[in-house]
């Protein structure tokens, strides 16, 4: 059994998107595939899928920002290939949170009105005003 080709997210590339595509080349005759990917080089914080009918894999969890390694397996039910080279890449989510001025991650000011027509104002120092 032959072992899966990793093509995309590129080793040492860098990306945005928090739930990345894995792709992989097809292996004849294998009829599953199993990835693991982790936070670290050495595999020991990883997630594994086994089971996947296709050559790749969309994970269903928002992955965090910092380096991750991954690799893939094949298998035809009888034989289980060799791990495919680990290739990694680093995710660099750079969204911004809604109102967020001074960028420290918090929405700085919330602009709401009541049920009796008063706008309120809430800033980052939890005060509220009435206008």
């Amino acid at each position: 059994m032959g072992t899966p080709e990793l093509t995309y997210p590129a080793d040492e590339s860098t990306m945005e998107d928090s739930t990345p595509s894995f792709d992989w080349g097809d292996v004849a005759g294998a009829t599953s595939y199993t990835i693991e990917y982790a936070d670290n080089f050495f595999f020991t914080n990883k997630v594994t899928v086994t089971g996947i009918s296709d050559s790749s894999y969309t994970p269903t969890s928002v992955l965090a920002n910092g380096e991750w390694h991954w690799r893939v397996n094949a298998t035809d039910d009888v034989t289980v290939s060799d791990w495919s080279s680990a290739w990694s890449f680093t995710l660099e989510n750079t969204s911004k949170v809604p109102a967020d001025f001074d960028g420290d991650g918090d929405t700085d000011v919330s602009l709401f009105r009541s049920s009796q027509g008063r706008w309120w104002i809430k800033d980052q120092f939890s005060v509220v005003y009435g206008m």
